[in-house]
């Protein structure tokens, strides 16, 4: 049976033809009972909370949700109250604080407050999310969810450490969670347009003042700041947007899914469940995904809405202070912007590929996990997040990663769980916006001044990573500051599953001449791990031996730390002698320290402006031509581009292969 949705509809209809077609998606997926049953969806915005449960299709007849051909379809998890601005001749939703507070000496000029009370359930941890809503000439932007109604008011937009201060009005003592003082004092900030909730008046709070960070390359607000001009998306923390559960063999595409509070979308207990073409306008969590099989998540855009006024540090620069003799936790913004994608150990044969991750925080892959062919471009934490729990068993290949702080992130303590991450494109040359500029009375730990950027490097982990196999990658990365080393050989420490380090290109750049550190920073021989095939090289300074490895124990021997400046000295170390009781030739026997002799990069290394692309193919006279290994027996059957070669190229691409293409249809050419 087909059935139709249209803003001009009547859910009194039958539903089954477009002159008798219903008002509201949620009436017409009611009615969907059979398989093979189709949905179509006239454009518009629906402002629904749509909830799919126990529709079930077969392999040969889905359920299918869609959108009316070529028209936009937006399903927005929001309130009604606040979509539209009285310049459409509609009433306020807001009034402006000091003109009915007017001896109120904290309240800030722009700072209004919300006119219809916010809907909370006592005793709930409930809260308000919010983003602009289809503001012309900016991308998706989430406002920021302020935790302090003194940041929200600040004068003040820079942030930092003021050690000994002159004067402290204004600032916070800094104290320990037990209230110990910490003899610091940090200014409240304002961070750009936000919002927040008064629990006692359940009124909202809102400030759209511009921002002037003025940091080249991220674009200040200079918008409107009367929010009765403006169409906003405000939501409960507790409204999803968009919840199927209980269903199989259910294909929904074209649609846009937008806003939400907390999660904007969950998906559980599904099977052989599809998205295809959605675009995903996230809220502070994206997808909430659990207990799935054979989820296919296919062409889809996931959109974080990170603002580009928002750094890294208002999130993760969380501090206790005293307020009234009182120790008070300010969280900053950190409800703002969190995973696109919330994974669960419980998800089996799931797939996520041709899609488009874009400004966020970070990414949770968890489970059985295929993730292929995608593109993943602004994160200011972790690109991925691999916990590592029983079950999980996560492929990544054929990727691009760009501008992401941290590319891989390992945590957990589960020896079984694997990772096979292989012919991604890692480009790490372009920086995230990591510190809010410093207070001009502010100094950081070290005494040392801060960037407001930070570039990114390839992975971190929190001590055993279970099997983690890198092999077959093209990465490039600046040397940062915050970095011991360009790349380290599989960090990570107690662990007894083997990790591989196999057939890769890493290309440093470093063009700082304070910053003095390696390419490479082996780990201890006592892992069983493989590392070789490796292709090195560093553009820039040569300030610092390539090599390096730290101080270690083991098998009665004790080491310190040692350099080298080529891998024929590492060759004759101690920790190359010992590796071979894991890897019978030897750390690195295999590889090579050399220009890769890429087709097109600048001779800096730095991306030209304007963006004329690299292409980071290998010539014919590369070094890294029929230089890899032959890959060991675990890593057989997941590459067939060098499975059975003794010798195959090293990097992501084959010589004389295509591009790597990614996104939506592979619509993204890399070169």
């Amino acid at each position: 049976m087909k059935y139709y949705v249209s803003k001009t509809g009547n859910n009194d209809n039958s539903g089954k033809t477009w002159a008798k077609s219903f008002l509201t998606i949620q009436k017409g997926i009611d009615n969907l009972s059979m398989p093979g049953d189709i949905l179509t969806i006239g454009g518009g915005a629906y402002v629904e909370k749509i909830r799919i449960s126990q529709k079930n299709g077969t392999e040969e007849n889905p359920v299918i949700i869609r959108s009316k051909n070529g028209e936009v379809v937006n399903i927005d998890g929001t309130m009604n109250e606040f979509r539209n601005g009285n310049f459409l001749g509609l009433p306020k939703k807001w009034e402006r604080l000091l003109d009915i507070e007017p001896g109120n000496t904290d309240a800030h000029p722009d700072e209004y407050v919300s006119i219809p009370e916010i809907p909370l359930v006592e005793g709930a941890n409930d809260g308000v999310k919010g983003a602009f809503l289809n503001m012309t000439g900016m991308n998706y932007t989430r406002l920021i969810t302020y935790s302090n109604i003194k940041d929200l008011r600040s004068v003040n937009e820079k942030f930092g450490q003021i050690r000994n201060p002159d004067d402290t009005t204004g600032l916070a003592e800094v104290v320990s969670s037990t209230g110990a003082p910490l003899g610091y004092y940090f200014p409240f900030v304002y961070m750009g347009p936000g919002i927040w909730l008064n629990r006692v008046t359940r009124k909202l709070h809102i400030r759209l003042s511009h921002t002037h960070n003025q940091v080249t390359g991220l674009t200040d607000y200079t918008g409107q700041t009367n929010p009765n001009k403006l169409p906003l998306a405000i939501s409960l923390k507790s409204q999803y947007t968009f919840w199927i559960t209980g269903s199989s063999h259910v294909h929904i595409r074209d649609l846009s899914i937008r806003f939400g509070g907390e999660t904007g979308v969950k998906i559980e207990g599904v099977d052989f469940v599809r998205f295809d073409r959605i675009q995903f306008r996230c809220s502070e969590y994206g997808l909430n995904i659990a207990s799935t099989h054979k989820l296919t998540i296919q062409n889809c855009v996931i959109d974080g809405g990170l603002p580009t006024w928002y750094f890294r540090s208002d999130r993760k620069s969380e501090y206790d202070y005293l307020e009234g003799g009182v120790v008070t936790h300010n969280k900053l913004s950190s409800n703002t912007i969190s995973s696109l994608i919330s994974g669960n150990p419980l998800n089996t044969e799931m797939e996520i590929h041709h899609c488009e991750f874009q400004n966020g925080h970070d990414l949770y892959l968890r489970g059985d996990v295929w993730f292929h062919h995608n593109l993943i471009n602004n994160f200011n934490d972790d690109a991925v997040f691999l916990q590592k729990q029983t079950g999980s068993n996560v492929k990544i290949h054929h990727n691009v990663f760009t501008r992401c702080l941290t590319c891989f992130s390992h945590a957990g303590n589960v020896l079984t769980a694997l990772s096979f991450i292989y012919r991604n494109l890692i480009d790490l040359r372009l920086p995230t916006a990591g510190y809010r500029p410093l207070h001009p009375l502010a100094t950081t730990e070290s005494g040392e001044d801060r960037s407001e950027w930070r570039y990114g490097w390839l992975y971190k982990s929190d001590g055993n990573i279970g099997g983690v196999s890198y092999f077959h990658n093209t990465i490039l990365a600046y040397t940062d500051k915050s970095h011991h080393s360009s790349f380290t050989h599989l960090l990570g420490s107690g662990n007894t599953v083997p990790r591989h380090s196999i057939n890769n290109i890493f290309v440093a750049i470093n063009h700082d001449e304070l910053i003095r550190k390696s390419i490479m920073r082996f780990s201890s021989p006592e892992y069983p791990d493989i590392t070789d095939g490796n292709l090195y090289y560093r553009i820039g300074l040569n300030n610092y031996p390539p090599f390096d490895y730290l101080g270690f124990s083991w098998q009665g021997i004790t080491e310190t730390e040692k350099r080298f400046d080529t891998l024929e000295a590492f060759r004759s170390s101690q920790l190359f002698i010992l590796s071979k009781e894991h890897y019978l030739p030897g750390y690195e026997s295999n590889s090579v320290f050399a220009s890769p002799q890429f087709r097109r990069m600048q001779f800096d290394g730095i991306l030209p402006f304007p963006l004329l692309p690299d292409d980071l193919r290998l010539r014919a006279n590369s070094p890294a031509r029929r230089k890899g290994i032959l890959l060991p027996q675990p890593l057989r059957g997941y590459d067939q581009a060098s499975d059975e070669l003794l010798h195959p190229d090293i990097g992501c691409y084959v010589f004389n292969g295509p591009a790597l293409k990614v996104g939506i249809d592979g619509s993204k050419s890399f070169p």
